[in-house]
């Protein structure tokens, strides 16, 4: 695997976030596997962001993106 700063996880969040396309999988994918590198801030910072698009928006990008942002959602935060 290839390492990337967080910033640069951060900036390819930004971009998934509420579209429609296969980067959100690939984001997602990413997100998950270095969630335990992140620092607590920006987890919190990711968390709040996807549950504003999905919950008070409703900017997602459809039901089968929403789910995939939910399982950023039930990833812990400590």
């Amino acid at each position: 695997m290839i390492n990337v700063k967080e910033n640069i996880i951060i900036y390819a969040f930004y971009y998934a976030i509420g579209r429609s396309s296969n980067v959100v999988y690939d984001v997602v994918e990413h997100l998950e596997l270095n969630w335990s590198n992140l620092d607590e801030q920006t987890k919190k910072k990711i968390h709040d962001e996807i549950d504003f698009c999905l919950f008070r928006t409703g900017n997602h990008g459809g039901a089968e993106f929403k789910e995939l942002w939910m399982k950023i959602l039930n990833l812990p935060i400590r």
